[in-house]
């Protein structure tokens, strides 16, 4: 595996197409009925990865690139004090993880500390004394005025309720919607997804794709809750949504629900989303084989291209040329006694204007 900026350029670019998929088939609801919630989590799968692994690997092909991968080069390889602007902007990128990084950290312990805080003062239930049906968990409930919502927070496999009272239907809801996000492990999920927003703090279309991973937890936990063969059941638990709704008086902080699975969002537009999805019965039926194996394939297809610098140089008057990769390795640059390059290609020796970027990236210069 090799990380160089044509290869964070191309991550950049196919991930940025993906998560606009991604938005574009929640937000229409026709495209939302053909591609199913095992659609939806496997895209997801495939964007992170895709962003995990900006490499360029054995199996990668350079397509070479005049106009804007030079472009984009010639721009970053701009000296500012001395220093090639890649250079500043890997340090901008570094110093913004580590801020948020430890804005991160810093998030998490005041979610342990008030965890804690919400089990001292709150009602301890056993899960199987409030469920009519024994099932296989040791969870705990917690009841506590400290909490907004039902959720799960954290790492703890306990489930909050707010101080709320509901009757046996809605509470049998929730509980099972809290119980399926923990066999879910869907704050971990969360927690990842948080690290990755962190790595790319700067990328502007990370903040969507956490929008829509969030929504995307909610309807798979929805999908395994419900029993659709069941439509008594079916509407007793979209009425549950928004009962329960009605009754939270309380946001959630934005910054605690992104660590926490909670039952009902303080967005009244992913509510009617989730219970729209709930109500189409295409929501229970598999996406086409086909599909399925493109998106496993998707990683290695959008790898298997890389888009390359293209460069020129005044001896090649019948236009041959060569990308930045190639010119490193096979030429050598000559520096000579008045100040001036010239690139030694093939035994014959070309004018070079600006030698700057070649030099950057290690090019073995000769001395006159």
């Amino acid at each position: 595996m090799t990380f160089s900026l044509s290869s964070l350029f191309n991550t950049l670019l196919v991930s940025g197409v993906l998560i606009f998929l991604l938005n574009l088939v929640l937000i229409h609801k026709k495209l939302y009925l053909l591609f199913r919630v095992d659609f939806l989590c496997m895209l997801v799968c495939m964007v992170v990865l895709r962003l995990c692994l900006p490499f360029e690997f054995f199996f990668t092909k350079s397509l070479r690139s005049r106009y804007l991968m030079t472009y984009i080069q010639d721009f970053i390889l701009l000296e500012i004090y001395g220093y090639p602007l890649y250079q500043i902007l890997f340090l901008i990128w570094g110093i913004g993880i580590v801020i948020y990084l430890v804005k991160y950290i810093r998030k998490i312990l005041w979610i342990n500390r008030f965890y804690k805080k919400i089990i001292q003062n709150a009602q301890c239930f056993s899960i199987e004394d409030l469920l009519e049906k024994t099932i296989d968990s040791n969870a705990n409930v917690y009841v506590s005025k400290l909490v907004s919502s039902p959720m799960v927070l954290g790492f703890h496999k306990s489930i909050l309720l707010p101080d709320i009272e509901f009757d046996q239907s809605e509470l049998e809801n929730i509980l099972y919607h809290e119980l399926q996000h923990i066999k879910n492990h869907d704050i971990l999920i969360k927690h990842m997804l948080n690290l990755l927003s962190i790595v790319y703090w700067w990328f502007p279309p990370m903040k969507k794709l956490a929008k829509n991973i969030g929504l995307i937890l909610e309807i798979r936990v929805d999908s395994k809750v419900v029993d659709f063969s069941d439509k008594e059941k079916l509407f007793g638990y979209t009425h549950t949504l928004i009962d329960v709704q009605k009754k939270l008086t309380m946001a959630i902080d934005p910054e605690l629900e992104k660590n926490a699975a909670c039952l009902i969002d303080d967005q009244i537009s992913v509510l009617e989303y989730r219970i729209n999805y709930l109500l189409k019965e295409e929501i229970k039926r598999k996406t086409k084989f086909i599909i399925v194996i493109f998106l496993v394939c998707l990683p290695f297809l959008s790898n298997s291209i890389m888009l390359e610098p293209y460069y020129y140089d005044n001896m090649m008057e019948k236009g041959y040329g060569y990308t930045t990769e190639y010119i490193i390795e096979n030429c050598e640059l000559i520096h000579h006694k008045d100040g001036t390059y010239g690139l030694l290609m093939n035994g014959k020796e070309g004018s070079l204007i600006d030698p700057s970027g070649f030099i950057a990236q290690g090019i073995k210069v000769k001395e006159e």
